[in-house]
């Protein structure tokens, strides 16, 4: 994000909510939430189209063995995207090219409006 001026601006007020003594219960509280969010077995019954749309960098989410996956279990799984230059938060980091893809996909699977 060096390149990101408002990324960079932010970086003070960020690291110092890292000192606030709520934020380490947040953050517990939010990988319980993420834990508990299991979304397999709903992806293994959806028929609907689903695309991932991934960051070449990104080190939340494995990419390559969530694409894997779906190919295997989801039978809506239509195709799958990574940007090179973005990461986790590919709508963020990539805003144009995501927006490109998700159009180009609704378009073609005949959900746009």
């Amino acid at each position: 994000h060096r390149s990101a001026p408002k990324t960079r601006a932010e970086i003070p007020c960020f690291s110092a909510n890292r000192l606030h003594p709520d934020d380490p219960p947040a953050m517990q509280r939010r990988f319980e939430l993420i834990i508990k969010s299991d979304l397999r077995p709903t992806a293994t019954r959806c028929k609907l189209p689903v695309y991932q749309l991934c960051g070449l960098v990104d080190p939340i989410v494995p990419a390559p063995l969530v694409r894997h996956w779906l190919k295997e279990n989801c039978p809506g799984f239509k195709t799958s995207a990574t940007i090179p230059l973005a990461d986790h938060n590919v709508l963020a980091t990539a805003p144009h090219k995501s927006a490109a893809l998700v159009l180009n996909w609704m378009s073609t699977s005949g959900t746009a409006r």
